[in-house]
């Protein structure tokens, strides 16, 4: 398929993304939809629900198993 093909789009500029919670103002760089008609919605990286171990990178996930285990340890009675 080439581009002239293609139908025009309606829409031209950028799209605006705030968070989604009430009184935050920051930039909504974080979304998703749970359905074909649902309406996304956008978090900013404070507010995003789904955040975790998942967007941690390799280096600090090491450094967090090394320091849990340095705690493990120091409670260990001995």
């Amino acid at each position: 398929m080439s581009d002239l093909d293609r139908p025009m789009q309606t829409m031209s500029g950028p799209q605006v993304h705030l968070c989604s919670i009430g009184g935050c103002n920051k930039w909504g760089g974080h979304g998703f939809s749970t359905g074909r008609y649902v309406e996304t919605r956008w978090w900013c990286y404070g507010h995003y629900p789904h955040k975790g171990t998942a967007q941690m990178g390799t280096a600090q996930m090491e450094a967090a198993a090394i320091a849990a285990s340095l705690n493990a340890k120091s409670r260990l009675p001995g």
